[in-house]
């Protein structure tokens, strides 16, 4: 019973630190004497208790997700190359490996949109690192694509890979591509809580189409320009805003006013 209490007062804490306070009275005031019965009552259904157990006490978190968004014109379509890139910390006491499903929309000009690689490892044991190409992900039949055109990276079928254990922190990169039309918008998807988010966005498109990030708790985020020493244009957009599992960003673009 105090086990139990202890982990219950753990999770609360946690939740204080990042949800905010309208949604901490709400939770209280419309959860809280569900959640005390589903915690503490030995008539409480032992399968709701485990998923509310798995609910509030998620294997992961992300420090900071950062999305590499490359840009280029082709014809009439744009060509988004994206690279994504999780720092997380583990939170499961039986280690961590990543095991979900992960996806990307088909291309406006109708094939399938495709992984191109996908890396895992864990700065403290680098000798269980595992870095693969679009070939390698075939090969283990972890890439399908289904009847929707959405094509699925089903990361538990990756063989090899090692378990970050408990406390430490992992490095999760994918990067994949796909075609979208001049007139249009992609999402980023988040599957675990992210602290902190970044997505820097570059190439030759950037001349010729207006881009901008939305996300849920800031309409519309503000960026910062840079410019390399080789004359390429690079937009940085960041945001400390916590966001949760199936929560998203949107990246949109437009031609430019007088641009074909």
């Amino acid at each position: 019973m105090l086990t139990a209490l202890g982990e219950a007062l753990i999770i609360a804490f946690v939740l204080a630190l990042i949800v905010d306070p309208l949604m901490q009275h709400k939770l209280v005031v419309d959860w809280g004497r569900d959640l005390y019965w589903a915690i503490f009552s030995p008539d409480a259904p032992q399968e709701f208790k485990a998923a509310l157990q798995e609910a509030a006490a998620p294997s992961a978190y992300i420090r900071r997700c950062t999305y590499t968004l490359r840009l280029n014109r082709i014809d009439n379509f744009v060509e988004a190359d994206l690279v994504v890139r999780e720092d997380g910390d583990v939170l499961d006491r039986g280690g961590y490996r990543p095991r979900d499903k992960v996806f990307i929309f088909a291309g406006s000009d109708g094939r399938p949109s495709r992984y191109k690689s996908w890396s895992f490892e864990c700065p403290d044991d680098l000798a269980n690192s595992i870095e693969l190409n679009a070939s390698d992900l075939h090969g283990l039949g972890a890439l399908s694509v289904e009847v929707t055109g959405r094509t699925v990276l089903d990361q538990s079928k990756i063989a090899n890979m090692g378990v970050v254990p408990f406390r430490s922190r992992y490095e999760l990169e994918r990067g994949v591509e796909t075609t979208r039309r001049t007139s249009d918008f992609l999402t980023l998807f988040r599957t675990k809580v992210v602290l902190e988010q970044v997505v820097v966005i570059r190439g030759d498109a950037l001349k010729t189409l207006d881009v901008s990030v939305s996300h849920l708790a800031e309409a519309q985020l503000e960026f910062e320009e840079e410019i390399t020493p080789a004359g390429e244009r690079v937009l940085k957009y960041s945001t400390r805003h916590v966001t949760f599992p199936g929560q998203a960003s949107v990246v949109h673009w437009h031609p430019k006013e007088g641009a074909p």
